[in-house]
């Protein structure tokens, strides 16, 4: 009957007429085409013989010419033949999408593949192949996403062996990750290893996993993932990956010990980039890590070794001469580039360049500039010119009202490293006001040893020792590796020595005091003496 779906496994698979087979791919021919000696050829096959030989691959004839003719009539046999046999047709019709899918004609190919699933709604490899091409085709968004679900749902309604399948797991588990259904993801990605143990060892796989440990963790904060991640990363890294693979590896693994806290290592890692060939992508992920690592080092006193910077200001010098274009797009961004290598410039002790790098960012960034006032700060802090540290630290606090919101991280460091300089400028009163203010802004503020100690020296210059003691015995207490430090036990040892002489004057004090009572006393006696002898 018309329309009636046709079951090709009842139907027998015909005998194909040898004419109709090609010589070389010994397939049946879909576009036949015949050579100078008269003869015929799969299309495609022929062509590829012809680019490094002159004969014909038959006969071994020499060949003159590598013009060919359509042969129209077997041409037109073949697709008869091919009509009235479905599987046959299946069979050619899966040839012919696979080709295209391969030439990246995806719309093409997917009319294919519905012709296939027309005969045989079922056909396993029609359906994975109709949901590799809507993956290829959907700009990845949540409305693409949630449309291809649907469509992975529905195959899988018409047959469930795909859930076998590694590739269609594949394709799922994108899905799912990119529209957050990250649990389901993860059991896709462990039935897929259940299914290949092997997958463990296959760098594709690994990258791909990584990719999607990194969303969980960036979307769920799941810090187990954040650990997978730079599992499955080191792995595909002792898998020797080709260098292109390597460099991408480096980049998102250096990103990956940074997200975890481990500075260090991320450091280490972007390194290992600088003497390779790196291309745009990956330096671009490699600035934006480097320069998030600056800002914890300023914002949260991370401890890194200052050998460190050096390294890393190398890095950043080359990449700015390979990739201008790259550092542009950087300092378009959040995380400015010249803000970052000032700031580099100034910790390795370069303050002039330094100041040339904030100079570029103000006139690159405008009112977002704004943030280099506290870095111009303390490069003349660092510099010791603490006259032009303080107008930037007084610029910043009126920036402060007028621009940022109170719990801003830069606002509570500006004012601990404002009463720093207030401290070198002997102002230890205004000093104590910043870290007072400091305080109201961050009430853990208490719980960082240098703060403390940091206050504890505008107590010293103020001689109110028992505060002194107090921050410094706090500080110790938080971080006892401040006992080897030599600057902090002399300044201990002075506010020890400022405690006694306290101790002393008032021993003394009391020791004078009898004397003063009787002197006084007699006083009065003498003076009521004198009234009553009047």
């Amino acid at each position: 009957m018309p329309g009636e779906i046709i079951n090709p496994d009842n139907v027998e698979s015909p005998t194909i007429p040898d004419a109709y087979i090609c010589p070389i791919s010994r397939e049946i021919m879909l576009d036949p085409v015949i050579n100078e000696v008269g003869q015929t050829y799969e299309r495609i096959c022929i062509e590829k013989w012809l680019i490094n030989h002159m004969t014909d691959p038959y006969s071994r004839h020499p060949l003159s010419s590598s013009k060919l003719i359509p042969n129209i009539a077997l041409k037109n046999l073949i697709q008869n033949f091919i009509a009235v046999n479905p599987k046959l047709k299946i069979q050619v019709l899966q040839k012919q999408y696979e080709m295209k899918y391969l030439k990246g004609d995806h719309e093409e190919a997917l009319q294919l593949v519905k012709q296939v699933l027309n005969i045989e709604p079922d056909n396993i490899e029609a359906l994975l192949k109709k949901i590799l091409i809507l993956q290829h085709s959907f700009t990845f968004n949540d409305l693409s996403c949630t449309n291809l679900l649907e469509e992975c749902a529905a195959a899988l309604n018409k047959n469930s062996r795909l859930v076998t399948n590694i590739n269609f797991l594949k394709v799922r588990a994108n899905a799912l990750s990119y529209t957050l259904k990250h649990e389901e993801a993860l059991q896709d990605y462990e039935a897929m290893v259940n299914l290949d143990p092997t997958l463990e060892d296959n760098i594709e796989f690994l990258t791909e996993r990584a990719s999607f440990f990194s969303s969980l963790y960036l979307f769920k904060k799941n810090v187990s993932a954040l650990t997978s991640e730079i599992k499955d990363l080191n792995h595909c890294l002792e898998l020797n990956p080709d260098e292109d693979d390597r460099m991408n590896l480096l980049a998102k693994l250096a990103e990956a010990y940074y997200e975890n806290l481990e500075y260090n290592k991320s450091l280490t890692t972007l390194f290992i980039c600088k003497d390779l060939e790196i291309g745009p992508d990956e330096v671009e992920t490699l600035l934006n890590t480097a320069i998030q690592i600056l800002d914890d080092y300023n914002d949260k006193q991370k401890n890194i070794p200052l050998n460190y910077f050096k390294e890393l200001l190398i890095c950043l010098d080359k990449w700015i001469t390979q990739f201008p274009e790259v550092i542009t797009e950087v300092t378009e961004s959040y995380n400015c580039f010249y803000r970052a290598r000032g700031e580099l410039y100034s910790i390795n002790g370069l303050y002039q360049e330094a100041i040339a790098d904030f100079d570029t960012d103000d006139k690159e960034n405008g009112a977002r500039g704004i943030a280099t006032l506290r870095f111009r700060g303390l490069n003349f802090l660092r510099m010791g010119k603490y006259e032009e540290a303080l107008q930037y630290y007084l610029r910043l606090r009126k920036a402060n009202n007028e621009m940022w919101s109170a719990n801003d991280v830069i606002t509570v460091n500006s004012l601990i490293e404002r009463g720093l300089v207030y401290e070198h400028l002997q102002q230890f009163e205004n000093a104590l006001n910043a870290y007072k203010e400091a305080k109201l802004l961050d009430i853990n503020i208490e719980n960082n040893a240098l703060f403390l100690h940091q206050r504890g020296r505008a107590y010293i210059g103020l001689k109110l020792w028992q505060e002194a003691r107090k921050n410094y015995n706090e500080a110790k207490a938080l971080n006892p590796n401040l006992l080897t430090d030599i600057n902090f036990s002399n300044q201990f040892n002075i506010i020890l020595q400022g405690l006694l002489s306290e101790h002393e004057m008032r021993e003394k004090k009391l020791q004078l005091e009898p004397a003063r009572v009787n002197a006084t006393q007699n006083a009065a006696i003498a003076f009521q003496k004198s009234i009553f002898e009047k």
